[in-house]
C-alpha cells in the first residue's frame, strides 16, 4: 500500500468533518474505510462485496464532491484562518504588551470575519 500524504490526510479528514452529510451513506463508509482507517481499496472491496474499480470510482467521486463543496462555501479556510487570528491573540496575550482594550478590539474584529 501507498504511504499517503499526511497531509492530504488531514485535508481529506477537515474535509469530511465539515461536508460528510452531503455525502450518500455508502461514500461515507468507503471514504471513511480509506481516509480514517487507512484500509486498500482491495479490502474495503472485500469488506463490501463490490469491485475494486466500485471502490475507486465511489472514493474518486466523494472527493471530488468535498472538495467542490469547499471551493463554493470555503468553511474550512475560514476556520483555518480564525484559528491563525486567535492564535496571534494568544501571542499577544502572552507578551503582555497590549492593553485588554486592544485585545477586545482584535477579538471583535475577527467575530466580525465570522
Amino acid at each position: 500500500m501507498v504511504m499517503v500524504n499526511l497531509e492530504k490526510k488531514l485535508n481529506m479528514c477537515m474535509l469530511a468533518d465539515f461536508y460528510g452529510n452531503l455525502l450518500t451513506n455508502k461514500q461515507k463508509t468507503i471514504f471513511s474505510c480509506y481516509w480514517e482507517q487507512d484500509l486498500s481499496l482491495f479490502e474495503i472491496a472485500v469488506e463490501l462485496g463490490i469491485s475494486r474499480q466500485a471502490v475507486r470510482d465511489s472514493l474518486v467521486k466523494a472527493e471530488g464532491m468535498l472538495a467542490d463543496a469547499e471551493s463554493k462555501c470555503g468553511f474550512i479556510a475560514k476556520f483555518n484562518q480564525t484559528k491563525a487570528d486567535l492564535q496571534k491573540v494568544i501571542e499577544k496575550l502572552n507578551l503582555n504588551n497590549q492593553t485588554e482594550k486592544q485585545i477586545a478590539e482584535e477579538l471583535k474584529s475577527i467575530i466580525k470575519k465570522l
